[in-house]
C-alpha cells in the first residue's frame, strides 16, 4: 500500500486564502492523505471554514486550540500525524495538484528520510544551512527517532530555520525534490513582513545559546562547522543586512555573531570559498566598522577591475566630442555629432 502523507496546515487569520490553501491538498493527484487543520486562535471565521470542509472530507481531521503562536500550532499537529511523511503548509499558499504525488515518487526511488523540495536550494545539499517551512518533507520516523527536534517555540522568524538545521545535522539520507511545485503566497500581514526589530536582536543570542546546546548534546562541533557557519550565513547575517538597523544596533550583532565564530573556532578547516563574498569578507573581520571598510573596498576594486574590462568616457579632442570604449585595455574612439 502507498505510503500515507501528513498534510498540518496551522490556520491563523489568514481565511481569506484558506479555502483555496485547503482545496489544493484535497485535490491532490495522490490520494492516500491526512490532512491536519489546526486553527491557532484566529480570530475569523476559520472555524466555520474548517468544519465545513470536515464535513465534505472524511481524510481532514479539524483541531481547533487558543492562540500559542504558529511553531506550537505544527507541532501540535506533528503530534497528531499518523501518516508515513510530514509536510507542513501555510494556510495562505497552496499546493500544484502533482505536488505530493513528486514527493511520494522522490522519497520511494531515494529511500531518504528527509527532501529538500524546490529547484530553488542549491543542489549541493551538503551547502543548505536551513529551509523553510515548506522547503522540506520528513520522514515519520526520524520525528519520532529525535522527539526533541521540532519547530522552535516562541520565536517568528527562524522558528523553522533551527528545526530545519538540526534535522539536516542528524538526518544521514538526504535527497532534493526539484519537481514538486509548492506556489508562496508574499502576504504582507504575515509575520515575516512584520518584523519586531528590537525582539528579533533579544531572540538571535538565543538561537545561538540553543544551537551550542543542540551541539553539544549530539557532539557535532568536529564534524558539522560548515553546516553551522552556513546557518550563521543565512540567519542571523541575513538579518544583519537586511533589517533597517541603527549603526550601534549593527555593532551589536556583528560582534556577537563575530564572537561565536571566534569561540568555536569555525573557521578551522572550512574552506571559505563557499560562502558568499560578503559573508567571505565579515569572517574575516574584526568588527562591524572593519567589515564595513572592507566591504567598500572590495567593491571599489571591483569597479575598478570592472572598469579595465569594460569603460566608456566622453572626452574632447581637436575641440571635438568623442566617445571613448575600452575593452580589456583596447581602447575606439568614436566622434560624437555636435548638438
Amino acid at each position: 500500500m502507498d505510503k500515507k502523507f501528513s498534510i498540518i496546515v496551522p490556520i491563523y487569520n489568514t481565511e481569506k486564502y484558506l479555502p483555496e490553501c485547503v482545496e489544493s491538498v484535497i485535490c491532490q493527484t495522490y490520494k492516500n492523505l491526512e490532512i491536519i487543520l489546526v486553527n491557532d486562535g484566529s480570530l475569523g471565521n476559520a472555524d466555520e471554514i474548517c468544519k465545513k470542509y470536515l464535513a465534505l472530507d472524511t481524510r481532514i481531521k479539524y483541531f481547533s486550540k487558543k492562540n500559542e503562536g504558529v511553531a506550537i500550532a505544527r507541532n501540535f499537529g506533528i503530534a497528531k500525524a499518523s501518516g508515513d511523511y510530514i509536510f507542513c503548509l501555510d494556510s495562505d499558499d497552496t499546493l500544484d495538484k502533482f505536488f505530493v504525488e513528486e514527493l511520494y515518487k522522490s522519497f520511494k526511488k531515494s529511500g531518504s528520510e528527509l527532501l529538500v523540495v524546490g529547484s530553488q536550494f542549491n543542489d549541493d545539499i551538503k551547502m543548505i544551512g536551513g529551509l523553510p517551512t515548506w522547503g522540506f518533507a520528513v520522514s515519520k520516523a526520524i520525528l519520532d527517532k529525535y522527539p526533541d527536534i521540532r519547530f522552535q517555540e516562541g520565536f517568528q522568524p527562524c522558528e523553522d530555520g533551527l528545526f530545519s538545521h538540526k534535522l539536516l545535522a542528524v538526518v544521514n539520507n538526504v535527497s532534493k525534490c526539484n519537481n514538486a511545485k509548492y506556489i508562496y503566497r508574499s502576504n504582507p500581514n504575515s509575520c515575516e513582513h512584520n518584523i519586531n526589530i528590537k525582539k528579533i536582536l533579544n531572540d538571535i543570542p538565543q538561537w545561538l545559546n540553543i544551537l551550542e546546546n543542540f551541539y553539544d548534546k549530539y557532539n557535532l562541533w568536529q564534524t558539522h562547522k560548515l553546516h553551522l557557519l552556513l546557518f550563521v550565513e543565512i540567519e542571523p547575517f541575513g538579518r544583519l543586512n537586511t533589517l533597517k538597523l541603527n549603526l550601534f544596533q549593527k555593532i551589536y550583532l556583528a560582534k556577537l555573531l563575530l564572537n561565536f565564530i571566534c569561540k568555536h573556532n569555525l573557521l578551522s578547516s572550512v574552506d571559505i570559498s563557499c560562502f558568499t563574498p560578503k559573508f567571505q569578507i565579515f569572517i574575516k573581520s574584526k568588527s562591524y566598522l572593519n567589515y564595513i571598510s572592507n566591504y567598500a573596498k572590495s567593491k571599489i576594486s571591483i569597479r575598478k577591475f570592472s572598469q579595465k574590462i569594460f569603460s566608456v568616457v566622453n572626452e574632447y579632442s581637436g575641440n571635438f566630442p568623442h566617445k571613448v570604449v575600452t575593452i580589456f585595455g583596447l581602447k575606439m574612439k568614436f566622434k560624437k555629432a555636435r548638438v
